[in-house]
């Protein structure tokens, strides 16, 4: 058997489908996080501009609602210093060239004002008036460190303040869908929570990036070296010339599909090992590894645990799929063409088309390629059943169940009755 399946092991990596889709998975996570890294640097990411923090980093910071006023008295001690503004929009251009945007040193959330105009407690003319009397007071880049390590927490505290008004208001908006006011309901009774026993705020971009990486479309590629690596297992099997070994085996075909299976899941397996570590090494690479206990419901510590292993079990799902495909198939471009689109059609679906259907929209998100990189490896993802709504990675096992359960009997049942050519 191990001799089987390290045999089956040595086809996957030689070949020359699996080489190129893992140059160009490598080549698109590098360019990806480039991009990224583009973005902390001019501002698109991030609470504050890479290049602003002189290589200074937030330390962690446990904030909630017990402490928030003692944090926010430190951050005004420190904006209430004269010496730490410029003194005129000259001095000011010197430092800000080509338009980069200057820190003002506010670190409430200026969205307070748009909803205050949205639900007409002020007209369009006075919240114009507001916004262009505010006074502006740009803090020299010398403080800027400083003030990036003692506003961090305030910052985050405050988006999330303002994330429960705003999501307090659509749970009352008539406009709004029933699931769009009960789903707003419970994200702010949750982000409540958040604020009442606290969470850890601190530099953490690498991090984020990480799992940003994760949850956005580079993930296809994983998908895609396993299906390239795997769509000829069963279809290539009796043009490769083995059907005296299969005759002369001892244990029989049967013994021959649990090797197939065997060595198809230790090779996705290792393609998720090394996706994942490049990831890793990449992000951390470009933006560091601190703030590992940062988040505010779980840690990117927690994170790694509770949403890695769903990413593998996805992976392992393409894999049985692809493999139940190839099995049916006799040549390997039909293979490829047919599990791809099996795989890759939730995506497919949710990128062409507007799901107004809750339930259709949610069920895909439930299949595997969302499992692979889905929204909720950055963000906790819900499911809305029997007017409750659960983490959606209480459903990823039972999903996998029905996949497992229903195609490896398939694999087995088919290859089994297949002829032997002569």
């Amino acid at each position: 058997m191990k001799t089987i399946i390290g045999y089956e092991l040595k086809k996957f990596f030689q070949s020359k489908l699996f080489v190129g889709a893992f140059i160009i998975c490598l080549v698109a996570m590098v360019v990806i996080s480039a991009l990224n890294v583009h973005q902390y640097s001019t501002g698109t990411n991030g609470l504050f501009i890479l290049s602003m923090m002189n290589g200074e980093k937030a330390p962690e910071v446990f904030v909630s609602n017990q402490n928030i006023s003692e944090l926010k008295r430190i951050v005004d001690n420190f904006e209430n210093r004269d010496e730490i503004y410029y003194k005129n929009s000259e001095e000011q251009q010197k430092d800000y060239p080509q338009g980069i945007s200057a820190y003002y040193g506010k670190y409430s959330v200026n969205s307070d004002l748009s909803l205050k105009l949205l639900q007409g407690e002020i007209t369009q003319s006075e919240y114009d008036a507001l916004v262009s009397n505010t006074e502006k007071k740009a803090i020299k880049k010398e403080y800027l460190p400083e003030y990036f390590k003692l506003c961090w927490g305030v910052k985050n505290f405050e988006s999330l303040s303002s994330n429960i008004s705003w999501c307090e208001f659509f749970a009352k908006d008539p406009e709004s869908t029933e699931y769009s006011r009960k789903l707003n309901a419970f994200l702010a009774e949750k982000n409540k929570k958040v604020l009442e026993n606290g969470f850890v705020s601190g530099y953490d971009y690498g991090w984020n990036n990480f799992y940003s990486m994760l949850s956005e479309i580079i993930g296809i590629f994983l998908v895609i070296i396993i299906i390239l690596g795997l769509c000829s297992v069963f279809t290539t099997e009796y043009s490769l010339s083995v059907d005296a070994f299969l005759l002369s085996s001892k244990r029989g075909r049967a013994s021959l599909v649990t090797a197939k299976i065997a060595a198809s899941l230790i090779y996705t397996t290792i393609c998720f090992l090394v996706y994942i570590f490049l990831a890793l090494i990449i992000s951390f690479s470009f933006l560091g590894i601190e703030g590992i206990n940062v988040g505010y419901e779980e840690s990117h510590l927690t994170k790694i645990f509770t949403v890695l292993p769903f990413v593998l079990l996805g992976s392992s799902c393409i894999c049985i799929i692809t493999l139940v495909i190839s099995v049916f198939c006799k040549k390997q471009i039909t293979s490829i063409a047919v599990s791809s689109l099996v795989c890759l059609f939730p995506l497919i679906v949710q990128l062409v088309f507007h799901i107004e259907d809750q339930k259709f929209s949610q069920i895909l998100d439930l299949l595997p390629i969302n499992m692979v990189f889905g929204p909720y490896i950055y963000d906790i993802n819900y499911i809305f059943v029997n007017g409750n709504f659960t983490d959606i990675r209480c459903f990823f096992p039972f999903v996998a169940i029905v996949i497992f359960s229903v195609c490896i009997p398939l694999i087995y049942a088919k290859f089994l009755r297949h002829q032997v050519s002569n």
